[in-house]
């Protein structure tokens, strides 16, 4: 896996402290790719497997968790015979209704060090202080810079040149990669994601759906 240091570094200060990291950006700048990036460093530093929690809630297999009550009792179902601290990751958490009830609570106990993410539409700074009460690290994650669009298209430091004026005209979305920057493949996946942006995230902060 990519390692987007310039994250990975700042958030390891904070592993293991009473505060919930919640990981914040646009859509598909790699928010859920960081995630497994911080499970990856765990397991690399030896936590056990059963001690580390995943709910992406973009997938079917949790389609069943709609509230914080839905939250809470798997969490707890899954955790009941682990020992020692559990590392919980929420991918999208703002798909479960009154999530930080159960994130609270979850919190108070002292054996969860909680991460989270979701949208910028889903997850607002504003927000995000009354929902946990100043109990939170906010991370932002944003696209990727020149050196990691480069990187990220397998070339090294040499290539930046060459590849600058694509990265300038694509941005820096990590998935460009999958796509061998096809001028006409690059711009439909664009285009679909500004769309998404605009009706999902916009609309709903400013209530004009």
């Amino acid at each position: 896996m990519y390692n987007r240091d310039l994250y990975t570094r700042r958030i390891a200060e904070y592993l293991s402290t009473p505060v919930v990291k919640v990981i914040t950006g646009m859509r598909r700048v790699g928010k859920s790719y960081f995630l497994k990036l911080i499970m990856a460093h765990l397991r690399a530093q030896g936590v056990a497997e059963a001690r580390i929690i995943y709910i992406d809630m973009e997938s079917l297999d949790y389609d069943f968790i709609h509230t914080y009550h839905d939250l809470n009792n798997y969490i707890r179902k899954k955790s009941k015979d682990v020992s020692g601290e559990i590392s919980l990751f929420i991918d999208e958490i703002q798909e479960i209704e009154n999530w930080e009830k159960c994130v609270a609570s979850l919190l108070g106990s002292e054996k969860y060090d909680i991460f989270i993410s979701g949208s910028n539409a889903g997850l607002l700074s504003s927000e995000l202080a009354t929902l946990l009460s100043g109990r939170y690290i906010e991370f932002p994650i944003y696209s990727l810079g020149l050196n990691e669009f480069v990187q990220f298209m397998g070339k090294d430091e040499r290539d930046a040149e060459e590849l600058f004026p694509m990265f300038l005209k694509f941005g820096g979305f990590p998935a460009l990669h999958h796509f061998d920057l096809d001028q006409e493949i690059v711009y439909q996946y664009i285009s679909s994601l500004y769309n998404t942006i605009l009706l999902k995230d916009v609309t709903q902060v400013s209530d004009l759906a």
